[in-house]
């Protein structure tokens, strides 16, 4: 009889270790997935510069009232969180935004607005590990200016002059809203490409603003 029960006493124990290990080996489903701090995907990886700079057009052709400007429109058609550029401050900023083949992009969006002025906000584009196109001595054209300003003029946007701006120029575009005493502008941030003897006016950014004309 003693036999008969050290046999199932054993036996319980040994019962109990197997359900507790499957227990332990077993996954928890219902639980979030780890995630490694600064490896979150990115959606701007296989993104070209041809569709960048169509989603910036696009932009420019929606800005028609002055609700239409905010920080979470600007950032979910470039597909980027925005973060500020100083703890505990409104506005924010992309930085090094991967694109396909190695290009970068830079976005910011300004916290300043009033009555009389929209916020400030801009994309900038870089040449694969993020040299600056203005800084170049051959960079190559990544968007014709004057294929930009065509297609911002299709939109409505009145091209004005351009004046030096950082280390090239900065051409003016403006387009009117509601009675004209307000608009927007989609400025086109410009450097020079080819020969010096003829050179071709390119792109590397757009520069978002507007308020009273």
């Amino acid at each position: 009889m003693d036999q008969f029960r050290t046999l199932a006493v054993s036996l319980a124990v040994a019962s109990l270790l197997m359900l507790q290990t499957a227990c332990v080996g077993k996954p928890d489903l219902t639980s979030p997935p780890t995630t490694v701090p600064g490896q979150a995907p990115t959606s701007t990886s296989h993104m070209t510069l041809g569709q960048l700079q169509q989603r910036l057009l696009t932009y420019a052709g929606s800005l028609k009232q002055p609700f239409d400007v905010s920080q979470d429109a600007f950032a979910s058609m470039l597909g980027v969180k925005l973060v500020p550029i100083e703890p505990g401050t409104t506005g924010g900023e992309a930085k090094s935004q991967p694109l396909a083949d190695g290009y970068q992009f830079y976005a910011s969006f300004a916290s300043h607005s009033t009555p009389s002025s929209f916020p400030l906000h801009e994309v900038l584009m870089f040449l694969p590990g993020g040299k600056s196109l203005t800084r170049e001595n051959s960079p190559p054209c990544i968007w014709s200016a004057e294929l930009a300003s065509k297609q911002l003029e299709a939109m409505g946007y009145e091209r004005g002059g351009e004046r030096p701006f950082r280390q090239g120029w900065m051409r003016q575009h403006w387009r009117p809203i509601g009675d004209s005493k307000q608009g927007f502008s989609a400025n086109l941030l410009i450097y020079h490409s080819g020969p010096e003897e003829a050179p071709e006016s390119c792109v590397y950014g757009v520069r978002y603003w507007g308020g009273d004309a």
